[in-house]
């Protein structure tokens, strides 16, 4: 069980707090909040999901669109969804939303897409796993610059 599961099982406010944040999200109003409130933060860098991912396409492009609001603000994060990321780097190439960035979550059932897509990945290192032929290897204090830079990197077990 990964460590966000472990926690909302084992204290009710964050299972009751995960719960409401996944039925706010699905609400007609949600971009609007959460641009308020990222402005009414003066946040300069979002990372969308400390856990979790995007449930679907429809809750991936309300995120889109609070990017394109917020052309200011940098958001960044990871997804088991290839095609998500390959979206990405798609409007990237064509220099469209710039400042939303994507990384590939290595483990999932769809690594295969991703390698043959050569996305970028992050590769959680273990004492058993090796380091997955990548050249960088860092903790999660600068993995932000990474996924920014577009570049597989490996991730040492947290």
């Amino acid at each position: 069980m990964c460590y966000a599961a472990k926690a909302a099982a084992a204290y009710t406010n964050t299972y009751l707090l995960r719960r409401t944040n996944l039925v706010v999200s699905k609400s007609t109003e949600f971009v609007g909040l959460m641009v308020r409130e990222i402005k009414s933060k003066r946040v300069g860098i979002v990372r969308i999901h400390s856990s979790g991912d995007f449930y679907n396409w429809d809750y991936f492009h309300k995120w889109v669109e609070i990017a394109n609001q917020l052309p200011g603000v940098t958001f960044f994060g990871y997804s088991k969804n290839p095609d998500m990321v390959a979206w990405l780097m798609f409007n990237h190439e064509e220099g469209r939303l710039l400042n939303m960035h994507l990384c590939y979550s290595h483990g999932g059932t769809r690594d295969d897409i991703a390698e043959s897509e050569q996305l970028p990945t992050c590769y959680i290192i273990t004492k058993t796993s090796g380091d997955y032929g990548v050249e960088t290897i860092t903790t999660q204090d600068n993995d932000y610059e990474l996924i920014l830079k577009g570049i597989s990197f490996g991730m040492l077990e947290h």
